[in-house]
């Protein structure tokens, strides 16, 4: 079962981490941007650190899809 899913009603059919309002570009975010550990993620959001590593799984899945999110994210 994914621990990332989407729907188009809820942010617009970004990726998030099931059954919360996490968006794998929040994780993104921390992760790359200020340079926290997986474990201070979790502990920062809220959620599971196995959702956590899943999130960074989908972003190295999907790079380009989630850079432009995150470009999105900055501008806005």
């Amino acid at each position: 079962m994914s621990r990332i899913v989407s729907a188009q009603d809820v942010f617009d059919g970004k990726p998030r981490i099931k059954d919360t309002r996490v968006r794998v570009v929040d994780v993104v975010g921390y992760y790359e941007q200020r340079g926290l550990e997986p474990e201070e993620i979790s502990e920062k959001l809220g959620v599971d650190e196995r959702d956590v590593y899943a999130a960074l799984v989908y972003y190295y899945e999907n790079p380009k899809e989630v850079r432009r999110q995150l470009s999105g994210e900055m501008i806005a």
